[in-house]
């Protein structure tokens, strides 16, 4: 009884030696900053003379965070998040969004300018496109003189939703009842031009 005490208060003394001996280690954490993001809105496509809105963000970053638009040219403001972009050409554009410790984060858009049909273009092609706005369905007719290549609907991206190719006769029939409700262009290709008319789906 005696020797077992002996060796447990033995083997409790070598234990606290050990653990004294032993380098005390504290780690300090820091939590980082978020990193600047940047998102400087969606693709548009809008006819000439147009204005649009644009819709940019920015987030995370060291304080209030500043912007600045390139090229200027065709913007109302080009330090602002969100501009008024009225540009004469297609033109892609830079989005730099900067915090206070000068770090930035960059995003950009495209705004693709279409020529839309005059009112004199509508009488020389006899282009109809009625209801317009419209909802399930739009009836698209023109000058049966006048042969359709291609006719294309298109979103405000400038992707493809629908697309006829040498359609028969002087008019179709587009259902756009599952079509999401906003601004699309209509684009006609004849054999010698071509001519884009608004939609507006409701």
């Amino acid at each position: 009884m005696v020797k077992f005490f002996y060796s447990l208060s033995f083997l409790l003394i070598c234990c606290m030696q050990s653990r004294a001996q032993s380098p005390l280690v504290i780690q300090v954490g820091y939590a980082p900053l978020p990193n600047v993001t940047t998102n400087a809105g969606i693709d548009s496509t809008i006819c000439e003379g147009q204005s649009l809105q644009l819709f940019a963000t920015g987030t995370g970053g060291l304080g209030a965070l500043a912007y600045g638009w390139q090229p200027a040219a065709g913007l109302s403001n080009a330090n602002v998040a969100n501009p008024t972009a009225n540009p004469s050409q297609s033109t892609t554009y830079t989005l730099t969004t900067t915090d206070n410790r000068g770090c930035f984060d960059t995003d950009q858009l495209l705004i693709t300018v279409v020529t839309c049909a005059s009112v004199g273009e509508n009488k020389s092609f006899g282009i109809n496109i009625y209801p317009n706005p419209a909802a399930a369905a739009v009836q698209i007719s023109w000058d049966a003189q006048n042969q359709v290549q291609r006719l294309v609907l298109k979103d405000m991206q400038g992707r493809i939703v629908q697309q006829i190719l040498q359609p028969e006769g002087a008019s179709l029939e587009l259902f756009t009842a599952e079509l999401a409700k906003g601004l699309y262009f209509v684009e006609i290709n004849f054999a010698a031009t071509k001519i884009t008319e608004k939609l507006i789906l409701h």
